[in-house]
């Protein structure tokens, strides 16, 4: 694992893993502990204005939470117990990640379709690192310029995917 990932998990770079690998630490432990990095992950990257090192460390997250997933008989029930808790820009993407990461295990997708939907669906509003602020949390209703602006998010995401050179088309068109 990258320097980035460990200093996002507050862990050791093979202690994440160890405990996705223990079989005695029990599935909640182990997807709550997945979480919170994919959460970290996300809140570094939307705070340091679109680091890629971050977006490719959000692959080797997802793929420890689908082997979380496969082994487990978790649901969208248990994962609605742990994406309930905030639900800001970051943690939205995250949740986002893991609906469709679950909706692909149990439709019993392939793995690389999975992996695709999920980190698609995790990386899915990354072009909101280039929206204001103030604009994304505004309370009420947005203007017709404000909701033009906040529509622009989605090819700025495409367009920080497709230059990364490093996402399958099917992860930068859901970003777009």
């Amino acid at each position: 694992m990258n320097q980035t990932f460990s200093s996002i998990t507050n862990m050791p770079p093979n202690s994440l893993r160890a405990v996705m690998a223990n079989p005695d630490v029990p599935i909640k432990v182990k997807t709550e502990k997945i979480y919170e990095a994919s959460k970290g992950v996300m809140k570094e990257f939307f705070e340091n204005n679109t680091s890629e090192k971050i977006l490719e460390t959000s692959e080797e997250v997802m793929e420890m939470m689908e082997e979380c997933m496969t082994t487990a008989e978790a649901g969208f029930h248990g994962i609605s117990e742990i994406t309930s808790k905030d639900y800001y820009t970051y943690t939205h993407s995250v949740n986002v990640g893991l609906y469709c990461m679950t909706f692909g295990v149990k439709s019993k997708m392939s793995k690389g379709d999975t992996r695709q939907l999920s980190l698609g669906g995790m990386l899915h509003d990354v072009g909101k690192s280039k929206i204001d602020h103030a604009l994304i949390n505004k309370d009420g209703k947005l203007t017709d310029e404000e909701f033009l602006k906040m529509q622009a998010h989605a090819a700025e995401g495409g367009q920080i995917l497709s230059g990364m050179h490093c996402f399958a088309s099917n992860v930068v068109r859901m970003a777009s």
